[in-house]
C-alpha cells in the first residue's frame, strides 16, 4: 500500500513539473519583442544598403554611357577632319555642334544646333529620330589653322545643361574630353 500511495504522490509532482517545465520553455513578452527589434534592424539595413548599390550601379551605368559618347563625338569630328570634310574650314571656330553618324546612310550629320539631346535607336544613339534618352552631347571646335582642338562635353543630367568645362565632374552629370589634331 505504501508503494501505491507513493507512486501516486510521487506521479502528482512529476506534471506539476512538466507543466512548470512547459510554461518555462515559452518565450517572455520582452524576448519576442527584443528580437523582433533585433530582426527589424538586420532587415532594414540590408534593404538601404541594397538600395545604395542600386543607385551606385545606375551612376556607373551612366559615366560608362557618356565616356563612350563623348569618346564617339571626338572619333566623329576626327573622321570628319581625316577626310578632309569641306564643312571644316581652317582657322574657323565651331562651338556648340552636333556630329551624328546614321548607321543606315553611313552619312555624318554635323550642323551647329539648340538640341542637343541624344535619342536610342536600336543600340545606338543618335541625334536624329529614336527613343529619347537623359544623354546629350555638345562638341565645340577652335581652329588658329594650325591645330584644331575637338572638347566633346556629355551630360546626363535631365535639364540637358551644359556646365562651363572646368565645372564638368561626376557631381553635375557631365563628362568631356579634349583631341589635338594638327595639320
Amino acid at each position: 500500500m505504501k508503494k501505491v500511495v507513493l507512486k501516486i504522490l510521487f506521479k502528482g509532482k512529476e506534471k506539476q513539473e512538466n507543466k512548470k517545465a512547459i510554461i518555462r520553455k515559452g518565450f517572455s513578452l520582452i524576448e519576442v519583442l527584443f528580437a523582433i527589434v533585433v530582426l527589424s534592424i538586420g532587415i532594414v539595413s540590408v534593404l538601404i544598403i541594397m538600395g545604395t548599390n542600386i543607385k551606385t550601379s545606375i551612376l556607373a551605368k551612366n559615366q560608362i554611357i557618356a565616356a563612350q559618347l563623348v569618346q564617339e563625338g571626338i572619333e566623329l569630328v576626327r573622321n570628319l577632319n581625316d577626310n578632309e570634310d569641306p564643312r571644316l574650314v581652317a582657322g574657323t571656330n565651331y562651338d556648340g555642334y552636333r556630329v551624328n553618324f546614321d548607321t543606315a546612310s553611313t552619312s555624318i550629320d554635323f550642323v551647329s544646333s539648340a538640341d542637343y539631346r541624344l535619342n536610342l535607336v536600336g543600340d545606338s544613339y543618335s541625334h536624329s529620330n529614336g527613343e529619347a534618352t537623359r544623354f546629350s552631347r555638345k562638341i565645340d571646335i577652335s581652329d588658329d589653322g594650325e591645330q584644331r582642338i575637338i572638347t566633346s562635353t556629355v551630360v546626363w543630367n535631365s535639364e540637358g545643361d551644359f556646365p562651363a568645362i572646368a565645372d564638368c565632374n561626376i557631381l553635375n552629370e557631365c563628362a568631356t574630353a579634349n583631341s589635338v589634331i594638327s595639320y
